[in-house]
């Protein structure tokens, strides 16, 4: 999957237009702001049922054994490989199953097929389509259920698309009957001058294929079926541009189960289809992944899962915000811990702590030498290292190396360091790169553990501390010191930081690189990055 496309899935369902609607209909019924709508287990119980939306409900149970429910192969609707259908709208309709007390049956269409069916009424619902005020007058449509982001497919034997801007003076395709296009000129206006529409996924392979048509845009979750096709790549792109997407019928007859519908999402039930989305979202992820894992892999994770062990790992208790021990929780936290747990989610391997509140790095690091411990939670790659360890292939964070003060010591030029008294962390790839960058300096202090440097800079005791840019946030928000300032930043000498393994964790290694590539590892860096 595209990285950049799984960081604004995790982010899809915005909620715009159903928090607005939750917030009217709060205003109109206080009441229900603290209604739990998972008390609900019949249609009947949501409130705001009229006895008119009962009767015809009743009315057509009596007449039908089953709905069926509409939709395109997609990362919201997929087929497991013990032929099980997943996804969040497999979970929709599960949920509009156990409401209405009768079955609503997932079908798949491709978009020419699917409405065709809808307006003949061979299929019931469907929750493909925009709803926009042209097609309020042909359909009945809920509100929204969830809100889609669009990506940008392009031929990658032919071009190479990075941002919307690279697709001015292109053809551009559309799937035919949609609103997309519309959608895409409001907020990009100028950006298409020349577009073509096609009726199908297979159509538009084709027109990209020969080169008719240059690059199309659809919706993000589109990319599951031209997976198929090696020649396509999708960006995220168009960030200004979300297309909600409603359950809809065109048969009259079907508007009491919308009304029903409405009335849930008004309720509440619109939190409760996020949940269900972010759980859709994480089966897929589990799929792709199972699908792309080699035997070797899959029996390792069965090994680990059958036996119930635990892969022992070694953590920072002092490198906020990529992993910390927090003494008020008695547990570790930061973006590392974060990713472990998803890790965990989407494979069923459960990792086990064997560092403690006042491990060293130069302790951890050994734990990691000797096998004790199967990865460490960061672990710079440098040549001294290399033959002793092994990395994750991308880091899951990039900052700088750099060089700390206190706020009133002078702004220095990098000529200037070794003139200043430097510390830096025993152990870690810094004191090497010390050396190296400056051989003249041997009156460099080293300190155990990272409290301590900045501890020894708190006192005067050295000028600079060398580590990385982001450790000033571990002295300002977490040890909650002012007068600190990242006082020379190496622009060029980036501290990337990865997974550290013992070079007997290849198939760990392999894993881990796997669920990297299918999370959004940037927004839990972000989200540790911009708290205080």
């Amino acid at each position: 999957m595209n990285v950049k496309y799984e960081q604004r899935i995790s982010a899809v369902f915005l909620l715009g237009v159903m928090l607005a609607a939750i917030s009217a209909s709060c205003a109109m019924n206080p009441a229900k702001a603290g209604f739990d709508i998972k008390s609900v287990r019949s249609y009947r119980d949501i409130p705001g049922i009229t006895e008119a939306d009962i009767a015809g409900i009743e009315k057509l149970k009596s007449e039908k054994d089953f709905f069926v429910y509409g939709s395109d192969m997609t990362m919201e609707a997929f087929i497991l490989p013990d032929g099980d259908k997943a996804g969040f709208t497999a979970m929709f309709c599960d949920l509009l199953s156990e409401l209405f007390d009768i079955p609503f049956s997932l079908g798949f269409y491709s978009w020419d097929e699917m409405m065709p069916a809808i307006d003949n009424h061979s299929i019931d619902f469907t929750g493909e389509l925009t709803p926009t005020p042209e097609r309020s007058q042909s359909y009945i449509m809920s509100h929204p259920i969830t809100e889609r982001t669009l990506a940008i497919f392009f031929n990658n034997e032919r071009m190479a698309i990075e941002s919307e801007r690279d697709l001015y003076g292109l053809t551009i395709g559309f799937y035919e009957g949609t609103i997309t296009r519309q959608y895409v000129s409001n907020f990009y206006p100028g950006l298409l001058s020349k577009t073509v529409e096609f009726s199908n996924a297979d159509e538009a392979a084709e027109l990209l294929k020969t080169g008719r048509m240059d690059a199309f845009i659809a919706e993000a979750v589109e990319i599951l079926y031209y997976g198929q096709y090696p020649f396509i790549t999708s960006i995220d792109a168009l960030p200004l541009v979300y297309t909600p997407v409603s359950m809809t019928t065109a048969n009259p007859e079907l508007r009491p189960v919308i009304s029903a519908v409405n009335k849930y999402l008004e309720s509440g039930g619109v939190r409760y289809l996020y949940e269900l989305y972010h759980a859709g979202r994480n089966e897929f992820i589990k799929h792709k992944l199972a699908l792309s894992f080699t035997d070797e892999e899959k029996a390792y994770i069965e090994n680990l899962v059958a036996r119930g062990t635990k892969a022992p790992v070694a953590l920072e208790p002092d490198n906020y915000p990529i992993c910390f021990f927090d003494e008020e929780n008695n547990r570790f936290s930061g973006i590392v811990p974060d990713i472990l747990a998803e890790v965990s989610l989407l494979t069923g391997i459960e990792f086990e702590a064997i560092t403690g509140k006042d491990t060293t790095f130069s302790e951890a690091l050994e734990m990691l030498k000797s096998g004790e411990a199967a990865l460490i939670s960061q672990l710079l790659h440098t040549a001294q290292w290399e033959g002793d360890y092994i990395w994750t292939a991308e880091p899951f964070y990039v900052s700088h190396i750099a060089f700390l003060s206190r706020i009133d010591y002078p702004y220095l030029e990098l000529f200037q360091i070794a003139q200043s008294n430097v510390g830096l962390v025993d152990g870690t790839a810094y004191v090497d790169m010390y050396r190296e960058w400056f051989p003249n300096d041997g009156s460099f202090r080293v300190y155990g553990t990272t409290d301590k440097a900045l501890d020894a800079l708190e006192r005067g005791e050295i000028d600079l501390f060398m580590t990385s840019e982001y450790i000033i946030l571990y002295q300002t928000n977490f040890r909650e010191k002012v007068g600190f300032k990242v006082n020379v930043t190496m622009n060029t000498m980036p501290s990337e930081s990865f997974f550290g393994f013992t070079k007997h964790e290849e198939i760990l290694r392999d894993i881990i690189d796997k669920v990297l590539k299918n999370i959004n590892a940037e927004k839990m860096t972000r989200s540790w990055m911009n708290r205080t």
